[in-house]
């Protein structure tokens, strides 16, 4: 399928009519763009500026060296793995880390069910859905334990930590200063002046 085709199956798939997961994994297969499903719904995602990519990439290899060097069995993957949410969604996320072994999605080695972090950098287009809609996701499965909210027009990030299955803990790191602490990776420390390091963020 040629690039103009497959755009024009997309576009004729996110109208009001429901689509299958099935149809959904079949064009999303030969997708150049990401692009989630929910609910019977196709919604293409925007694309990520170099300031959000290069966080999001920062983000994982942070959060990987720490594994490492703690080594623990925890993996870090990037946006091309999914996470499915019940039957319904299916999303990305722009980093996750998984405690253990990663529990597929009907042995399909892209989607997993097993979210411990995710990471979100915040893009103008997806703050609100990032912040409210999709956490409210993610909170659904039962492996998630934290949510990183990282800012790529201000050094900011916000974490979620869960205390329990119904209690969440939120804290907000404002400055180079700063150095937010993600307490459900045995206190992995995601250091700001690593992480937006020549990014000239907020100026």
């Amino acid at each position: 399928m040629t690039s103009t085709s497959l755009h024009t199956t997309v576009e004729a798939d996110t109208g009001k009519h429901a689509v299958s997961l099935e149809r959904y994994f079949e064009i999303e297969a030969g997708s150049v763009e990401k692009i989630e499903f929910h609910k019977g719904k196709i919604v293409p995602m925007a694309g990520g500026t170099f300031i959000h990519n290069t966080l999001a990439q920062r983000a994982a290899r942070l959060i990987d060296n720490f594994i490492e060097a703690e080594s623990l069995n925890y993996f870090v993957s990037n946006s091309d793995t999914k996470i499915m949410i019940s039957d319904e969604r299916v999303v990305f996320p722009d980093a996750v880390v998984i405690a253990e072994q990663p529990v597929y999605y009907q042995k399909r080695k892209d989607i997993i069910t097993n979210p411990l972090l995710v990471v979100e950098v915040l893009s103008p287009s997806t703050e609100e859905y990032d912040k409210i809609s999709k956490f409210g996701l993610y909170r659904t499965l039962p492996s998630f334990r934290e949510y990183v909210l990282v800012y790529q027009d201000k050094v900011q990030a916000t974490v979620y930590t869960r205390i329990d299955s119904t209690t969440w803990v939120m804290r907000d790191y404002v400055g180079m200063d700063t150095q937010p602490i993600l307490y459900a990776l045995h206190e992995c420390p995601l250091s700001f002046s690593k992480l937006y390091r020549g990014l000239h963020v907020g100026l």
